[in-house]
Protein backbone atom coordinates (compact mmCIF):
# COMPACT_ATOMS: atom_id res chain seq x y z
CA UNK A 1 0.00 0.00 0.00
CA UNK A 2 2.74 2.46 0.56
CA UNK A 3 4.43 1.62 -2.34
CA UNK A 4 1.44 2.23 -4.10
CA UNK A 5 1.01 5.79 -2.47
CA UNK A 6 4.76 6.30 -3.58
CA UNK A 7 4.09 5.79 -7.18
CA UNK A 8 1.07 7.69 -7.17
CA UNK A 9 3.15 10.72 -5.84
CA UNK A 10 5.70 10.11 -8.27
CA UNK A 11 3.05 10.39 -10.99
CA UNK A 12 1.94 13.34 -9.60
CA UNK A 13 4.80 15.34 -9.16
CA UNK A 14 5.70 14.22 -12.82
CA UNK A 15 2.80 15.08 -14.46
CA UNK A 16 3.25 18.58 -12.62
CA UNK A 17 6.54 19.16 -13.80
CA UNK A 18 5.29 18.88 -17.52
CA UNK A 19 2.76 20.68 -17.14
CA UNK A 20 4.89 23.83 -16.02
CA UNK A 21 7.01 23.54 -18.28
CA UNK A 22 4.19 23.38 -21.09
CA UNK A 23 3.13 26.43 -19.61
CA UNK A 24 6.93 27.93 -19.76
CA UNK A 25 6.51 27.17 -23.21
CA UNK A 26 3.29 28.51 -24.24
CA UNK A 27 4.72 31.85 -22.57
CA UNK A 28 6.95 32.37 -24.89
CA UNK A 29 5.16 33.85 -27.35
CA UNK A 30 4.76 36.98 -25.07
CA UNK A 31 7.75 37.59 -25.69
CA UNK A 32 6.59 38.57 -29.27
CA UNK A 33 5.19 42.38 -28.29
CA UNK A 34 8.76 43.08 -27.45
CA UNK A 35 9.41 42.11 -30.99
CA UNK A 36 7.16 44.05 -31.95
CA UNK A 37 7.68 47.27 -29.65
CA UNK A 38 11.15 47.02 -31.18
CA UNK A 39 9.65 47.01 -34.68
CA UNK A 40 7.29 50.14 -33.68
CA UNK A 41 10.31 52.11 -31.98
CA UNK A 42 12.61 51.66 -35.31
CA UNK A 43 9.71 52.84 -37.14
CA UNK A 44 9.55 55.99 -34.88
CA UNK A 45 12.94 56.31 -35.11
CA UNK A 46 13.06 56.48 -39.00
CA UNK A 47 10.07 58.79 -39.11
CA UNK A 48 11.94 60.99 -36.86
CA UNK A 49 14.94 60.91 -38.78
CA UNK A 50 12.87 61.97 -41.88
CA UNK A 51 10.99 64.33 -39.39
CA UNK A 52 14.06 65.53 -38.38
CA UNK A 53 15.83 65.49 -41.93
CA UNK A 54 12.83 67.49 -43.24
CA UNK A 55 13.55 70.09 -40.33
CA UNK A 56 17.10 70.24 -40.93
CA UNK A 57 16.60 70.82 -44.55
CA UNK A 58 13.81 73.90 -43.60
CA UNK A 59 16.36 75.21 -41.44
CA UNK A 60 18.73 75.24 -44.14
CA UNK A 61 16.59 76.79 -46.46
CA UNK A 62 15.40 79.38 -43.84
CA UNK A 63 19.14 80.33 -43.20
CA UNK A 64 20.43 79.83 -47.02
CA UNK A 65 17.55 82.84 -48.16
CA UNK A 66 18.58 84.86 -45.14
CA UNK A 67 22.10 84.49 -46.18
CA UNK A 68 21.27 85.42 -49.79
CA UNK A 69 18.90 88.10 -48.58
CA UNK A 70 21.75 89.65 -46.40
CA UNK A 71 24.68 89.05 -49.39
CA UNK A 72 21.99 90.78 -51.77
CA UNK A 73 21.57 93.43 -48.66
CA UNK A 74 25.28 93.93 -48.77
CA UNK A 75 25.93 94.14 -52.45
CA UNK A 76 23.54 96.60 -52.84
CA UNK A 77 24.97 98.71 -49.80
CA UNK A 78 28.59 98.56 -51.70
CA UNK A 79 27.25 99.22 -54.79
CA UNK A 80 25.41 102.76 -53.38
CA UNK A 81 28.57 103.34 -51.62
CA UNK A 82 30.56 103.03 -54.97
CA UNK A 83 28.29 105.01 -57.09
CA UNK A 84 28.39 107.50 -53.82
CA UNK A 85 32.27 107.49 -53.89
CA UNK A 86 32.34 108.03 -57.29
CA UNK A 87 30.17 110.76 -58.10
CA UNK A 88 31.53 113.96 -58.46
CA UNK A 89 30.39 117.84 -59.76
CA UNK A 90 30.26 118.27 -63.38
CA UNK A 91 31.71 121.64 -64.01
CA UNK A 92 30.31 123.66 -67.16
CA UNK A 93 32.59 126.33 -67.89
CA UNK A 94 31.62 129.67 -69.40
CA UNK A 95 32.18 130.90 -72.88
CA UNK A 96 35.51 132.78 -72.78
CA UNK A 97 34.39 136.29 -74.16
CA UNK A 98 36.39 138.23 -71.95
CA UNK A 99 39.30 138.22 -69.23
CA UNK A 100 36.45 138.10 -66.56
CA UNK A 101 35.57 134.77 -67.90
CA UNK A 102 39.32 133.02 -68.16
CA UNK A 103 39.98 134.41 -64.59
CA UNK A 104 35.85 133.40 -63.36
CA UNK A 105 36.91 129.42 -65.11
CA UNK A 106 40.68 129.69 -64.02
CA UNK A 107 38.66 129.79 -60.17
CA UNK A 108 35.97 127.30 -60.77
CA UNK A 109 38.67 125.16 -61.75
CA UNK A 110 40.93 125.75 -58.42
CA UNK A 111 37.96 125.57 -56.16
CA UNK A 112 36.17 122.04 -57.74
CA UNK A 113 36.58 118.76 -55.80
CA UNK A 114 39.82 116.96 -57.77
CA UNK A 115 37.62 114.52 -59.25
CA UNK A 116 34.87 116.63 -60.63
CA UNK A 117 34.58 116.44 -64.35
CA UNK A 118 35.88 120.18 -66.06
CA UNK A 119 33.39 120.51 -69.40
CA UNK A 120 34.75 123.49 -71.16
CA UNK A 121 32.47 125.38 -73.41
CA UNK A 122 35.17 126.90 -75.94
CA UNK A 123 38.93 126.11 -77.10
CA UNK A 124 39.85 129.40 -75.65
CA UNK A 125 40.16 128.31 -72.28
CA UNK A 126 42.76 125.55 -71.29
CA UNK A 127 42.89 123.73 -68.00
CA UNK A 128 45.63 121.74 -68.34
CA UNK A 129 48.42 123.62 -66.33
CA UNK A 130 45.74 124.60 -63.99
CA UNK A 131 44.80 121.38 -62.51
CA UNK A 132 47.87 120.05 -63.13
CA UNK A 133 49.06 122.66 -59.88
CA UNK A 134 46.75 121.59 -57.91
CA UNK A 135 48.57 118.05 -56.86
CA UNK A 136 49.53 117.73 -54.03
CA UNK A 137 47.54 121.49 -52.11
CA UNK A 138 44.71 121.79 -50.88
CA UNK A 139 42.22 124.52 -51.96
CA UNK A 140 43.15 127.45 -49.88
CA UNK A 141 47.22 126.11 -50.88
CA UNK A 142 45.85 126.56 -54.32
CA UNK A 143 44.60 129.68 -54.30
CA UNK A 144 47.06 131.31 -51.94
CA UNK A 145 49.88 130.20 -54.97
CA UNK A 146 48.11 130.86 -58.40
CA UNK A 147 47.81 134.02 -59.72
CA UNK A 148 46.79 136.91 -62.34
CA UNK A 149 48.13 139.66 -63.58
CA UNK A 150 47.48 142.15 -66.72
CA UNK A 151 50.63 143.28 -68.67
CA UNK A 152 51.69 144.49 -71.64
CA UNK A 153 54.21 142.40 -72.78
CA UNK A 154 54.88 143.77 -76.00
CA UNK A 155 54.23 147.41 -75.59
CA UNK A 156 51.69 147.55 -78.12
CA UNK A 157 49.08 149.10 -75.52
CA UNK A 158 46.99 146.10 -75.15
CA UNK A 159 47.37 144.31 -72.17
CA UNK A 160 47.89 140.19 -71.78
CA UNK A 161 46.42 138.58 -69.26
CA UNK A 162 48.63 136.15 -67.48
CA UNK A 163 48.02 133.27 -65.23
CA UNK A 164 50.85 131.97 -63.02
CA UNK A 165 51.90 129.72 -60.35
CA UNK A 166 54.48 130.56 -57.48
CA UNK A 167 55.76 127.24 -56.60
CA UNK A 168 56.60 124.30 -56.26
CA UNK A 169 60.44 125.85 -55.42
CA UNK A 170 62.45 126.73 -58.49
CA UNK A 171 59.27 126.92 -60.53
CA UNK A 172 58.19 130.19 -59.27
CA UNK A 173 56.33 132.39 -61.78
CA UNK A 174 55.26 129.49 -64.42
CA UNK A 175 53.14 130.71 -66.69
CA UNK A 176 50.25 128.13 -67.20
CA UNK A 177 48.13 131.17 -68.76
CA UNK A 178 48.62 134.12 -71.00
CA UNK A 179 46.29 135.48 -73.08
CA UNK A 180 46.26 138.48 -75.80
CA UNK A 181 42.88 140.56 -76.93
CA UNK A 182 42.11 140.02 -80.70
CA UNK A 183 38.55 142.38 -81.65
CA UNK A 184 37.87 143.00 -77.96
CA UNK A 185 38.09 138.49 -77.44
CA UNK A 186 40.78 136.68 -75.43
CA UNK A 187 43.62 134.85 -77.83
CA UNK A 188 45.30 131.72 -76.11
CA UNK A 189 48.94 132.55 -76.57
CA UNK A 190 50.35 130.33 -74.13
CA UNK A 191 49.29 126.89 -72.90
CA UNK A 192 52.04 125.46 -69.97
CA UNK A 193 52.22 122.83 -67.65
CA UNK A 194 55.19 120.87 -66.07
CA UNK A 195 56.61 119.48 -69.37
CA UNK A 196 56.13 122.68 -70.99
CA UNK A 197 57.08 125.60 -69.22
CA UNK A 198 57.29 129.12 -69.88
CA UNK A 199 58.81 131.92 -68.39
CA UNK A 200 58.57 135.66 -68.97
CA UNK A 201 62.12 137.43 -68.51
CA UNK A 202 63.25 140.66 -67.95
CA UNK A 203 63.54 141.91 -71.22
CA UNK A 204 59.91 141.15 -71.99
CA UNK A 205 60.78 137.87 -74.11
CA UNK A 206 59.68 134.78 -73.01
CA UNK A 207 61.86 131.60 -72.10
CA UNK A 208 60.92 128.12 -72.14
CA UNK A 209 61.89 124.80 -71.50
CA UNK A 210 60.18 121.47 -72.43
CA UNK A 211 60.72 118.19 -72.03
CA UNK A 212 59.58 115.02 -74.50
CA UNK A 213 61.90 112.37 -72.46
CA UNK A 214 65.37 111.56 -71.52
CA UNK A 215 66.49 112.30 -74.96
CA UNK A 216 64.50 114.80 -75.91
CA UNK A 217 64.81 118.23 -74.38
CA UNK A 218 63.85 122.07 -75.18
CA UNK A 219 64.82 125.28 -73.96
CA UNK A 220 63.88 128.56 -76.31
CA UNK A 221 63.24 132.19 -76.16
CA UNK A 222 60.45 133.79 -77.99
CA UNK A 223 58.61 137.65 -78.04
CA UNK A 224 55.32 138.28 -78.99
CA UNK A 225 54.55 138.34 -82.43
CA UNK A 226 53.77 141.39 -84.44
CA UNK A 227 50.28 140.58 -84.86
CA UNK A 228 50.05 140.42 -80.72
CA UNK A 229 48.10 137.07 -80.62
CA UNK A 230 51.49 134.01 -81.21
CA UNK A 231 54.80 133.75 -79.91
CA UNK A 232 57.94 134.02 -82.52
CA UNK A 233 61.26 132.15 -82.02
CA UNK A 234 64.43 134.23 -80.92
CA UNK A 235 66.62 130.97 -80.14
CA UNK A 236 65.71 127.87 -80.29
CA UNK A 237 68.19 124.68 -78.59
CA UNK A 238 66.26 120.92 -78.91
CA UNK A 239 68.12 117.46 -77.86
CA UNK A 240 67.57 114.44 -79.93
CA UNK A 241 68.93 111.65 -82.32
CA UNK A 242 70.49 113.03 -85.92
CA UNK A 243 72.21 111.05 -89.06
CA UNK A 244 72.78 107.49 -88.38
CA UNK A 245 71.20 107.76 -85.04
CA UNK A 246 73.72 109.81 -83.00
CA UNK A 247 72.47 111.69 -80.23
CA UNK A 248 73.00 115.70 -80.14
CA UNK A 249 71.52 119.57 -80.38
CA UNK A 250 70.08 121.33 -82.70
CA UNK A 251 70.13 125.09 -82.68
CA UNK A 252 67.11 126.84 -84.82
CA UNK A 253 65.99 130.32 -85.46
CA UNK A 254 62.87 129.13 -86.74
CA UNK A 255 61.69 126.28 -84.03
CA UNK A 256 62.22 123.66 -86.43
CA UNK A 257 64.93 120.56 -85.42
CA UNK A 258 65.28 119.03 -88.97
CA UNK A 259 68.89 118.77 -90.28
CA UNK A 260 67.72 120.85 -92.91
CA UNK A 261 66.79 123.47 -91.43
CA UNK A 262 68.84 123.88 -87.94
CA UNK A 263 71.75 123.71 -86.64
CA UNK A 264 73.79 120.30 -85.26
CA UNK A 265 75.87 121.55 -82.02
CA UNK A 266 78.73 119.48 -80.50
CA UNK A 267 79.10 120.87 -77.21
CA UNK A 268 82.49 119.88 -76.34
CA UNK A 269 81.08 120.43 -72.30
CA UNK A 270 78.29 118.36 -71.86
CA UNK A 271 77.07 120.76 -68.94
CA UNK A 272 77.22 123.77 -71.30
CA UNK A 273 73.21 123.35 -72.22
CA UNK A 274 71.89 123.04 -68.20
CA UNK A 275 74.14 126.34 -67.95
CA UNK A 276 72.39 128.13 -70.76
CA UNK A 277 69.10 127.07 -69.20
CA UNK A 278 70.25 127.99 -65.61
CA UNK A 279 71.58 131.54 -67.28
CA UNK A 280 67.61 132.18 -68.60
CA UNK A 281 66.29 131.67 -65.56
CA UNK A 282 68.31 133.73 -63.78
CA UNK A 283 66.93 136.37 -65.78
CA UNK A 284 62.98 135.62 -65.46
CA UNK A 285 60.67 138.30 -63.80
CA UNK A 286 59.20 138.46 -60.52
CA UNK A 287 55.66 138.57 -61.59
CA UNK A 288 53.29 140.94 -59.44
CA UNK A 289 50.19 138.73 -59.10
CA UNK A 290 47.07 139.23 -57.46
CA UNK A 291 46.76 135.88 -55.70
CA UNK A 292 42.63 133.79 -56.56
CA UNK A 293 42.64 134.39 -53.01
CA UNK A 294 41.83 137.63 -53.27
CA UNK A 295 39.74 137.82 -56.66
CA UNK A 296 36.76 139.91 -56.18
Amino acid sequence: MRKRLISICAIVFLLYGIYGCAQTVEETPATEPETVKTENTDAVDEENVIADGASVTEVDTVETEDIETESEEAADTEGEETNDSDEFDTIYLKPCNTYQDILDNAYAVIVADRGADIIPSDEVFSFIGIREALYGRDTDEALAGIGYMFYDVDGNGTEELIIADTGPEGWNNRILLMYSLLDDKPVLVIDGWARNRYYLLNDNTIYHEGSGGAAYTVFATYRMAEDGIGLEVIDYYSSGYYGDSEWGWFHSATGVTTEDESEVIIFENENVPGEMQDAYMAQVKELDLTFFQDKK
